[in-house]
C-alpha cells in the first residue's frame, strides 16, 4: 500500500510520473511509478478510496490547499507551499533591528504590501514624505531601501486593516482619502447638499437637504 499525495507543487513528481489530467484514468499499480494528476481535488473520503489501490504513489495536483487535517494519516499527506514570504516579512520590516537583513528579506516584495504593512503602525510624516517624494522618481529597489532603513524598529506592530466601505467622494470631487470628508459634510451645507444629490446611498449624515441661511 503506497501514499496519496495532495499538493501545489507538482515540479517535486514529475521526473518519471505518469501524467494524467481531470482524473485517474488508469490504476496506479505500478511499482516505483508516480502516478501524477493534474487539476483534480479529492475529498477526504475519496483519496482513503484510493489508498489501498495505490502501489507507490498517487499525487494529485489541487489548486486549493484541502481544508481536511492529515497529520495522524500516514497514507495521506498534505504537501503544500504557501508563499508566507509576503505574510511574515512585512513584520519583520516593523520589528528586526538588524536593518542590513531587513533590506535583504523585503527585496523581493513589491512596495505596496510593504506600505499596506507601513500605514497601521508609522505616522512619522517625514518618513511619509520622504516616501512621496520617491515613490514615482527613482526605481522600486529605491523605496524598499528607505522602508529598511528610515522605519525605526518597535516590539508591537499591527497587521494591514482590511477596507470597509465608507464616503468616498471620488462621484463628486472629493479624493477617497481625504481625512476631513466626513467634518466637510458634517459642518458645511452646500457640499453635503451636493453629496445627498449624487450619492447612491447616503450615510453618516442626515438625508434630508438643509436649507440656506437667510440674508
Amino acid at each position: 500500500m503506497g501514499v496519496v499525495v495532495i499538493t501545489n507543487k507538482p515540479s517535486r513528481y514529475e521526473k518519471g510520473a505518469v501524467v494524467m489530467r481531470g482524473s485517474v484514468d488508469r490504476e496506479p499499480v505500478g511499482a516505483g511509478v508516480t502516478y501524477l494528476v493534474y487539476d483534480c481535488s479529492p475529498t477526504k473520503k475519496e483519496a482513503e478510496a484510493w489508498v489501498p489501490h495505490v502501489e507507490y504513489r498517487l499525487v494529485f495536483v489541487a489548486k486549493r490547499k484541502p481544508s481536511f487535517a492529515t497529520d495522524s494519516e500516514a497514507s495521506i499527506l498534505v504537501d503544500w507551499e504557501t508563499n508566507s514570504k509576503w505574510d511574515r516579512t512585512p513584520t519583520a520590516m516593523l520589528r528586526w533591528a538588524d536593518r542590513e537583513r531587513v533590506a535583504k528579506a523585503i527585496e523581493d516584495i513589491p512596495v505596496p504590501i510593504l506600505l499596506s504593512h507601513l500605514r497601521p503602525n508609522v505616522k512619522d510624516i517625514g518618513l511619509w514624505r520622504l516616501l512621496a517624494k520617491a515613490s514615482f522618481n527613482v526605481p522600486e529597489w529605491w523605496v524598499q531601501r528607505i522602508l529598511a532603513y528610515k522605519v525605526k524598529p518597535t516590539r508591537n506592530s499591527r497587521p494591514p486593516k482590511r477596507m470597509t466601505k465608507q464616503i468616498t467622494g471620488d462621484e463628486f470631487g472629493y479624493r477617497s482619502t481625504d481625512l476631513y470628508l466626513d467634518t466637510i459634510l458634517a459642518n458645511q451645507k452646500e457640499p453635503a447638499n451636493e453629496y445627498r444629490d449624487k450619492a447612491d446611498e447616503v450615510k453618516h449624515i442626515r438625508k434630508t437637504k438643509q436649507k440656506g441661511d437667510w440674508l
